[in-house]
């Protein structure tokens, strides 16, 4: 799956920081609703896998706990 954004030589924030004060669950909530986004789109499963690294790293990277995202993955193979 290609991703313009990948592209660029400098950090995108396009995820919700926890810092402010939205409240934490919907934020993880977020990687979930990517999570399903990207298996729509990708046909394989390489692609997904893809995918799924890069965004929980960007996620891991913001500040997002792994104890917490790893319920929304898991939810979202089940779904």
């Amino acid at each position: 799956m290609y991703d313009k954004r990948d592209d660029f030589d400098f950090d995108i924030v396009n995820f919700l920081s926890l810092d402010g004060d939205i409240p934490s669950s919907p934020s993880y909530g977020t990687y979930l609703t990517q999570l399903i986004r990207f298996a729509r789109v990708c046909n394989k499963i390489e692609d997904f896998n893809d995918r799924n690294s890069i965004i929980s790293r960007k996620l891991l990277k913001q500040g997002f706990l792994y104890h917490k995202h790893l319920p929304n993955y898991i939810t979202g193979i089940l779904i």
